[in-house]
């Protein structure tokens, strides 16, 4: 379920920074920081539906336990370090998130735009149909060669020393 879980924030953070930057190149980037932030809530469905798709892949039985941690994982996450940040130096992340951002805007699109998004693209997800691995399984035993440990201690040495004979040189 880990892994489901990360696959799906890793391509959340992904679609979030490539908005970042092109709304950045747009408008330029006074505020970049609290731009990601308030596109944030916008791509949890994306992380829902994708963590849900990997996770019926690796056949998990859960579903309501990834709807779940989908829609608090990675927030929590990501807010912890800028609650973190607000804590040790509240003058730099003021100056870095701008100072629209507030704390009851940060709970109102985390709880009414993240937290429903997030559901449903898990739900979405684990309706669709299952992702399927591209390649077979052969039946065919293939044996793997034995190594002779000799010559393998060779190669390693000379693979370990020859660039520093050539950078002594």
């Amino acid at each position: 379920m880990l892994l489901a879980l990360l696959i799906g924030s890793g391509f959340h953070a992904i679609c979030m920074a490539a908005l970042t930057v092109l709304l950045s190149l747009i408008w330029g980037t006074n505020n970049v920081a609290g731009l990601f932030i308030v596109s944030f809530p916008y791509f949890s469905y994306l992380n829902g539906y994708v963590a849900a798709k990997f996770y019926v892949f690796f056949n998990g039985a859960s579903w309501k336990n990834l709807a779940i941690l989908s829609t608090i994982f990675y927030p929590v996450l990501l807010f912890s370090g800028y609650f973190l940040l607000d804590y040790i130096d509240p003058v730099f992340a003021k100056k870095l998130i701008g100072e629209s951002l507030s704390f009851e805007t940060l709970a109102y699109l985390t709880v009414f735009i993240n937290v429903p998004g997030a559901a449903l693209g898990a739900y979405q997800g684990l309706l669709s149909t299952k992702l399927e691995a591209p390649t077979k399984q052969s039946r065919l035993n293939r044996d793997i060669p034995d190594f002779n440990l000799k010559s393998r201690r060779c190669r390693t040495l000379c693979a370990a020393i020859l660039p520093f004979i050539a950078i002594y040189l």
